[in-house]
């Protein structure tokens, strides 16, 4: 195509001088962060500002990319439902994973451990909505035993009613921020899929099925990964509730009976279910949650930084 025109888009970032201009000061902010950061947090990596670079420059001069993944967020105002509930009620659970799947997801990930037992009335609700679904994928916790890892999976009758499990990750890295997973872990039976790698194999199917036996290895030749035990950087694209704003359980359980067309945006897509509790536990570090100046440091939910890992591959 022949060089843009007056009103036309240069390079497709649709720049005009004032959006260069905010570009340049959006660089030059950065930069005196990345300085002044560097200086006060001396065991920061460089990489983690250049995260930070990039989130300025999007937000100000770019369209983030469009996502094939949505994040169903279970908040505190959700909370207010059943906080007397510890830990979060199944029959609760099993309404959103079928209001999902009404919605048209393609692939389910419940991010909620499924290890205990509660009362059988919710548990079989939950089992229920599982094999109903037929393509929800559910968490396996992992106990590290040296050089290898110890799968711990959920109960029976969730396992076998889900379309597949996948671990979690393991550690952050030594300075207690997170910023890279495993596809695979290396266990005592061989290779143990992770969630992302499950969920991102499944996804690429029509069905969007995991293929019945499919291994760890299999899936990730699928996605052209050559060595799936090795460590991938996680994509972040935002501090945390900024690069994927959740769709909030309560509205998508709202809809599912009021406004079909609301959750229109969950189909065909990878849906994750999750907690955002501030008390839940399960909140990390990431690049992109370190202190900047007088900025105090926030952390990321679980479900957000699987979602990351997730878009990853």
């Amino acid at each position: 195509m022949s060089g843009a025109g007056k009103g036309e888009r240069g390079h497709g970032w649709g720049l005009s001088r004032a959006g260069v201009a905010s570009a340049s000061i959006a660089v030059l902010a950065s930069g005196v962060l990345l300085v002044t950061g560097f200086v006060h947090h001396p065991e920061g990596s460089l990489r983690d500002w250049s995260f930070q670079l990039r989130y300025e420059l999007q937000g100000r001069v770019a369209n983030i990319r469009p996502s094939q993944v949505v994040v169903v967020g279970i908040g505190e105002e959700e909370a207010q439902e059943w906080r007397q509930w510890t830990p979060l009620p199944r029959s609760y659970l099993a309404r959103l994973v079928r209001a999902v799947k009404k919605a048209g997801a393609k692939v389910i990930v419940l991010d909620v451990q499924l290890d205990r037992p509660t009362g059988e009335t919710y548990d079989r609700d939950l089992e229920a909505a599982l094999k109903e679904a037929g393509n929800v994928i559910i968490p396996a916790a992992v106990e590290e035993q040296g050089a290898t890892v110890r799968v711990v999976q959920p109960l029976a009758r969730f396992q076998q009613a889900a379309m597949g499990t996948g671990t979690v990750f393991v550690r952050p890295d030594p300075d207690l921020v997170w910023r890279h997973f495993r596809p695979a872990l290396e266990g005592e039976g061989g290779l143990e899929p992770s969630i992302p790698l499950v969920a991102v194999s499944s996804f690429l199917t029509p069905e969007g099925h995991v293929p019945q036996g499919a291994s760890a290895e299999a899936m990730a030749q699928q996605i052209g990964l050559s060595r799936p035990i090795q460590r991938l950087l996680i994509d972040f694209r935002g501090p945390p509730g900024r690069g994927f704003k959740p769709v909030w359980a309560r509205h998508v359980l709202a809809a599912a009976k009021t406004d079909p067309g609301f959750i229109q945006r969950l189909r065909g897509r990878i849906v994750l279910i999750g907690s955002y509790l501030i008390d839940g536990g399960d909140t990390v570090m990431t690049p992109l949650s370190r202190e900047w100046e007088q900025r105090s440091a926030e952390r990321m939910s679980g479900v957000e930084v699987l979602a990351y890992a997730i878009e990853t591959l």
